[in-house]
């Protein structure tokens, strides 16, 4: 994960709460499930790398 410029090694099973307006980025090292949970975002407010 990269949160405002640093990069964070997050564990299986660990979860990231994050505060509105912060920029932010992840994904996995290998096969992974990676789950994000949003509450109400603008519309272009995401972009997405891999359209996958």
């Amino acid at each position: 994960m990269k949160i405002d410029g640093k990069t964070r090694i997050r564990e299986e099973g660990d979860t990231v709460t994050m505060n509105q307006g912060v920029l932010h980025s992840f994904t996995g090292a290998g096969p992974a499930l990676l789950l994000e949970a949003s509450k109400h975002c603008k519309p272009g407010d995401s972009y997405m790398k891999d359209k996958r």
